[in-house]
């Protein structure tokens, strides 16, 4: 009997010292850390902190409010913004935490991170080491994005100031959520990231953004990919735009070899690799009119039709790959007022709609092949023509994809054709 109850006695007792939280903290004593930017600067890395305001007890920013609610203010203000944000030069990662701390009077939180952006000039000569500390720490999540900018992160988070979202967070949330729908650029998660990097077969990518001046000058990222395609393809900072509107903007891939960056794919090789990979779910494209080429085209919605079939094998050492991509389209626009919707316009139609596709994947490969990268992952298909994964760790995946020959087939089918089943010819004046 005394056995049991000097048991019992433990065990409440054990019981007691569990309960609790002893490394909680009042939410009033807690900064919350949104954004992370990285630069490279002497003697270590500049980071700059994009950090939650509090709210006052009538709800309230404190330290200002917007009148407006739309976030009005040049770029680089903070005014009314729920957000201040807080930049410095730091040794290395682990002194990060100390160093922001002795600038506020309550204590840093990671747990809401939810984006990474890091210059150019970082990614260039290799992120892994900015990625060790957060692939480490239980506060970051492994569904932060990882984006690349050009010039400085530092100067890209003061300028990108969002007018339509309450929060910064919830800028990127919902701006990345419909890259499918969009084809311009992709979403890769710290894991994505990480995961592709240590695994052969493919190479890392991150979606690629900047600023744009404004001034409603066009500067394309070069000539149209091929003659069938109405737009020009770009790199951040290249449309032609002017109002209000926040200036960054997310147009194009920062591809990488192994943790270091080697290039940039403009919009039409982004939507490209998001064909090959199943991503693309509704996109709008314009293509020159088959039959009036000199001024007329056609506006249509396009979507994966099913998951690209892509096969390899091996001929004599060199890889062989063969793509067959089926594409969806939907009409819902025609300058020209011909009848696509029936045949053998139809027919004609779908075949500009898949040359055009087929010409901006095939230049996608070439660039890729010529930066040495595989963002589509094409090398995973060659996993089959190894006996076991000694020998494929052995093989190198990336520089095979580079000597590949890679056969590219796609079939665009018109599904729908809006909310007109024809279209009426013109009456004579």
């Amino acid at each position: 009997m005394i056995n049991k109850l000097t048991r019992l006695a433990v065990l409440v007792a054990i019981s007691l010292l569990l309960t609790g939280c002893f490394g909680g903290k009042e939410t009033d004593d807690v900064a919350y850390v949104l954004i992370m930017g990285i630069d490279k600067a002497e003697g270590g890395q500049k980071v700059t902190y994009q950090i939650a305001k509090p709210k006052g007890a009538g709800g309230g920013e404190i330290g200002g409010s917007d009148p407006s609610g739309m976030g009005g203010g040049k770029a680089g203000s903070e005014g009314g913004k729920p957000w201040i944000t807080n930049t410095m030069i730091i040794p290395a990662p682990a002194d990060a935490r100390m160093m922001l701390q002795s600038t506020m009077s309550r204590t840093p939180n990671f747990t809401h991170v939810s984006v990474f952006i890091i210059s150019e000039e970082v990614a260039r000569e290799g992120i892994l080491p900015t990625l060790t500390v957060p692939l480490r720490n239980r506060e970051y999540r492994e569904s932060l994005l990882i984006l690349i900018v050009q010039g400085s992160a530092e100067e890209f988070i003061k300028h990108n100031i969002p007018v339509m979202e309450s929060t910064i967070s919830k800028y990127y949330e919902t701006f990345f959520a419909r890259a499918p729908d969009v084809g311009y650029f992709m979403r890769s998660t710290l894991h994505e990231f990480y995961s592709t990097l240590k695994n052969p077969g493919g190479s890392p990518y991150a979606a690629y953004g900047g600023i744009n001046t404004k001034d409603l000058q066009g500067h394309p990222a070069g000539p149209k990919t091929t003659p069938e395609q109405k737009s020009d393809p770009y790199l951040p900072g290249g449309m032609p735009r002017q109002g209000m509107e926040n200036p960054a903007e997310w147009l194009g891939l920062a591809v990488f070899r192994g943790d270091k960056m080697v290039g940039v794919l403009n919009s039409d090789e982004t939507r490209a690799v998001a064909i090959l990979k199943n991503k693309l779910s509704n996109a709008s494209v314009g293509v020159v009119d088959p039959l009036k080429p000199e001024k007329d085209f056609i506006s249509l919605t396009i979507r994966n039709g099913a998951k690209p079939k892509i096969t390899a094998n091996m001929n004599g050492g060199q890889p062989i790959f063969n793509a067959e991509v089926l594409i969806d389209a939907e009409i819902f626009g025609i300058s020209s007022g011909i009848n696509y919707e029936s045949p053998p316009y139809r027919e004609q139609l779908e075949a500009q709609v898949s040359k055009m596709i087929e010409g901006q994947i095939t230049a996608m490969i070439k660039h890729t092949q010529e930066l040495g990268t595989d963002p589509v992952a094409f090398g995973l298909y060659l996993r089959p023509s190894f006996a076991n994964f000694d020998e494929l760790e052995k093989a190198n995946l990336t520089t095979l994809y580079q000597a590949a020959t890679v056969n590219v087939k796609v079939t665009a089918k018109i599904r729908r054709t809006g909310l007109l089943l024809q279209t009426s010819p013109e009456r004579p004046e």
